[in-house]
């Protein structure tokens, strides 16, 4: 199969680690098969095959534990929530739930995980402040907007359309309005470390974007 940028950043000496549920490819998964058991090319790797819906408070605590054990000099992590999917259930820990609506449950199962991850980029923060942070998702959700629900069933954009948050050390705040893709990101992310990067590789590298 094709190196995955874990496979490629191993090759340069970062510690590479995931924490992921087990149905990352759900539709079409034996085709990822190898993949999979190859933990997608990360050395250290943190899924529970039986527990498609961890926690995300316990899913923040196993990177912070990650750093803590490993203090690695540089690190590539790919970090999951499975969180905000269905089934929706409530966290009074954070807020009162917005309300009983499937709509209001997914808006619950938001705001816990964008706590947590809230938690982890504090951490970050302080321990690791050099760091280059992606925030995306792998789809939206539907709720009627055109007679469907969930996703993988449209391609409209509430469940196309999702963020992409780009966080440089100490480089200039902006906002895009341009769509782009997500097959952007690896390109992007191995110009910031002047890797050179196959010609396999698609996407576009929006590292110029990012200057000034």
């Amino acid at each position: 199969g094709n190196e995955t940028l874990a496979d490629l950043l191993r090759h340069y000496r970062y510690k590479t680690a995931a924490f992921y549920p087990p149905a990352v490819f759900y539709v079409d998964g034996e085709q990822f098969k190898s993949y999979e058991q190859n933990h997608y090319g990360f050395e250290y790797a943190r899924y529970e095959p039986f527990v498609e819906d961890l926690d995300a408070r316990a899913r923040t605590d196993q990177v912070i534990e990650f750093f803590g054990k490993e203090n690695p000099a540089r690190a590539f992590v790919w970090v999951h929530y499975f969180g905000p999917h269905e089934p929706y259930v409530t966290h009074p820990e954070v807020a009162p739930s917005f309300g009983t609506s499937a709509i209001d449950l997914y808006d619950d199962e938001i705001r816990w995980v964008d706590h947590e991850v809230g938690r982890l980029l504090d951490f970050l923060g302080k321990e690791r402040p050099n760091a280059v942070i992606v925030l995306t998702a792998d789809h939206g959700e539907e709720f009627g907007e055109h007679g469907g629900a969930y996703h993988g069933s449209t391609l409209f954009d509430e469940q196309e359309r999702v963020p992409l948050i780009v966080h440089v050390p100490d480089g200039p705040g902006r906002r895009v309005s341009v769509p782009v893709s997500t097959v952007d990101i690896v390109p992007t992310l191995v110009a910031m470390l002047d890797i050179p990067v196959g010609l396999r590789v698609r996407g576009v590298d929006r590292t110029p974007w990012m200057s000034d």
